[in-house]
């Protein structure tokens, strides 16, 4: 029974490990995924290769008008939400969208995650 255990075991912890990282999200995301708490924001033309980034030297420019619309999951078995960017646009009154960026609260991986876009424009 020992050697059964001893070889179970590890096994077992490889496999949380890497079924843990493949629940945290996009490696190449710049505001990264922790695995116990999140809460980022970034914007959605900023990850790793993308040009489109809100920047004072010739970036996108921001709106005057801010909407958001968020989806929410717990347990990754109950999920609510519009997180359309029709939905976003219509609750900040945006005809022309400028910019997206995006929030992201989690609590223990997938215990509990509220995601959100939010659209700027005129």
């Amino acid at each position: 029974m020992k050697s059964s255990l001893r070889t179970v075991f590890p096994i077992l912890i490889a496999a949380f490990g890497l079924t843990l990282s493949c629940a945290l999200g996009d490696p190449l995301d710049p505001a990264g995924f922790g695995s116990v708490y999140t809460d980022v924001k970034a914007n959605y033309n900023c990850r790793t290769g993308d040009s489109g980034c809100i920047a004072p030297d010739g970036g996108k420019a921001l709106g005057s008008k801010v909407g958001t619309a968020c989806h929410t999951s717990y347990v990754n078995i109950i999920s609510s939400g519009d997180k359309s960017l029709k939905a976003a646009a219509a609750a900040g009154g945006i005809n022309d969208v400028h910019s997206v960026d995006y929030s992201v609260t989690s609590v223990l991986g997938s215990i509990y995650i509220n995601d959100c876009i939010i659209v700027s424009g005129e």
